[in-house]
């Protein structure tokens, strides 16, 4: 996201902010106040209060010089104060204004203010809690040097997020929002082709050109499609072509995982298709303000808005609809497909669902298992229903091989029953050769198990009766027969049947 806040209604990019011959003219002719919360991701809310301080103190320490003779009494113990870290709140608030101000009575025109990467400190007290106070300090510092600032001659606020409703960007001067939607600038978020083509000339890399657009390009950007990520891109060709994912070092994905870990299935099931190199087969009216307080309510709707101006995903088509707002009247909107940009973004959201499912199984696991060996079905079938949805992808699943592919991960999941149990698969016993048997290493305290899985085979077909079948194989076959000449004297049976990634359950 880009605002451009400007009392005569000029604009500029942070990205080339000169490029444009008027920009340049003006190069030079006005102080610039620059500053970046790029860096500050603290974990508490002094921690990061004392980083604010410590940017604002450092921005203003560059200036200093330049102010003499044109400071009073109370002007010099104010700027010594915000310097010496010995100011209050309100006071570092207030900050840039006074710094404005300063500096436009001694270069005798107004200033510039540069501000970057405004919400990464809300960002950070979202996550960590304190989210209130630091959008309540922001708020009073830009309103103060952006809102009705006579020193101030243009300027430009860079972020993720748009958080207008928090009142961030109430009032500011001739405030532009840009986002990653808009076509005005739709260019300067990222390198184009012919930018690239440059940078890969200038690093003797023109032959690695191929393996880089497939990690690193694939975005659009309003009408701008074939984007490079520019972070990975000149960080690939610092390490001479080395294609990785550079980009996990700069990503908070604290929040995404919030969102996904509230998710439903249904969105589990549209991440896995886009997972799969496919643009997304549904539509997402997207909300350009998604609110980092709301986020939790409605999580689901505002995965998609997170997953796109945060870069895990991408803008694939859009599409013009009418739709009904009232009963006699309509109006026209713009939906979007999404899909995973590139290499390097499918990796990171990858290494991201594989750290959140870890989180999710180790917590549960030892609840299946319990549930497992002594004969709580319910919870067995609910459980296993879980992580089969979130763990399982389509793909692991092809028609000819799902019955193995639910049978070596569900064998997975028991091997962690290794110290109780020994855990036999596709073994005779009795009249047949069973799917899964747990053995008890000691058969009068512990449970038997058998299981056995039946895929559904037709329409018609309920996955009821192909549990039931499944069932009935393992008590026709007898394959409970080795159990009890171990000495078992309580033995379960599961029939599990299964279509996709649904199944059901029966036991006795």
């Amino acid at each position: 996201m880009l605002c451009l806040t400007d009392p005569h209604a000029h604009l500029f990019t942070n990205k080339q902010i000169w490029q444009h011959a008027t920009y340049r003219a003006i190069q030079g002719s006005f102080p610039v106040i620059s500053i970046t919360f790029k860096d500050i991701k603290h974990t508490t809310r002094q921690e990061t209060y004392n980083a604010l301080v410590v940017v604002l103190a450092e921005e203003i320490k560059r200036h200093k010089a330049a102010l003499h003779g044109v400071m009073d009494e109370y002007d010099q113990e104010s700027i010594d104060n915000l310097i010496r870290k010995t100011a209050n709140s309100v006071d570092y608030a207030g900050s840039l204004k006074l710094l404005s101000q300063l500096l436009a009575k001694a270069y005798n025109c107004n200033t510039i203010v540069l501000l970057d990467e405004y919400d990464t400190p809300i960002h950070a007290g979202f996550v960590h809690g304190f989210y209130d106070e630091v959008v309540s300090f922001i708020r009073n510092l830009m309103g103060a040097v952006f809102k009705g600032n006579s020193y101030l001659e243009r300027g430009v606020i860079t972020g993720i997020m748009r958080t207008a409703k928090e009142g961030i960007f109430s009032g500011l001067n001739n405030l532009m929002v840009c986002d990653i939607l808009d076509e005005k600038f739709s260019d300067k978020f990222g390198f184009t082709e012919s930018e690239i083509d440059q940078l890969l000339n200038d690093y003797e890399l023109t032959g690695h050109r191929e393996v880089i657009k497939q990690w690193y390009n694939g975005y659009q950007f309003g009408n701008t499609c074939s984007v490079y990520n520019p972070w990975s891109v000149l960080n690939c060709a610092d390490n001479k072509g080395s294609t990785k994912t550079y980009w996990v070092n700069t990503s908070d994905n604290a929040v995404i995982k919030q969102l996904v870990a509230n998710a439903g299935a249904k969105v589990k099931q549209e991440l896995e298709v886009l997972l799969q190199k496919q643009a997304s087969e549904h539509e997402y009216d997207l909300n350009r303000s998604v609110i980092f307080s709301q986020v939790t309510r409605n999580a689901t709707e505002a995965l998609w808005s997170f997953l796109l101006f945060t870069g895990y995903i991408t803008i694939d088509r859009a599409i013009e609809k009418t739709v009904a707002i009232f009963q006699d009247f309509e109006m026209k909107k713009t939906f979007y497909a999404l899909r995973i940009p590139n290499l390097e973004i499918r990796e990171l959201y990858s290494q991201l669902l594989k750290e959140f499912m870890t989180q999710v199984i180790s917590s549960r696991v030892e609840l299946l298992l319990e549930s497992f060996i002594t004969g709580r079905q319910d919870t067995v079938a609910k459980y296993l229903q879980e992580f089969i949805i979130n763990s399982m992808s389509f793909h692991d699943l092809p028609d000819e091989e799902a019955e193995r592919s639910y049978h070596v991960f569900i064998l997975g999941l028991l091997v962690l029953l290794e110290a109780r149990y020994e855990v036999r698969s596709n073994r005779e016993s009795g009249l047949g050769r069973y799917d899964i048997m747990l053995i008890p290493f000691n058969p009068q305290k512990d449970a038997g198990v058998v299981i056995e899985f039946k895929k559904k085979q037709d329409k018609k077909e309920t996955l009821q009766e192909a549990a039931q079948k499944a069932l009935d194989q393992i008590i026709e076959k007898k394959y409970a027969t080795q159990l009890q000449a171990k000495g078992c004297t309580t033995i379960y049976h599961y029939g599990i049947g299964f279509d996709g990634k649904e199944l059901v359950l029966q036991m006795v």
